[in-house]
């Protein structure tokens, strides 16, 4: 079985990524820069996504599998 690359992606602003880490190994794209990193998603078989109150991520997921990825997983 082959191990999936994954990556937690932390869709609020980067004030508020600096200000409280949800999860330790995450990443800051902020939604309103996400279209323009979509391309570098793609280089990952599960994208997760969390943000303060899931609103965010969940517009986020709706974006991202809109652009054709199909393994997005809001987690917070």
């Amino acid at each position: 079985m082959e191990d999936k690359k994954t990556i937690i992606v932390d869709v609020r602003e980067e004030y508020e990524f600096k200000e409280k880490i949800i999860f330790e190994n995450s990443i800051n794209i902020p939604l309103s820069d996400l279209y323009r990193r979509v391309d570098f998603l793609f280089e990952f078989d599960i994208v997760y996504l969390c943000c303060a109150t899931r609103k965010r991520a969940e517009f986020a997921k709706k974006l991202l599998y809109d652009e054709g990825l199909d393994e997005v997983i809001v987690i917070y």
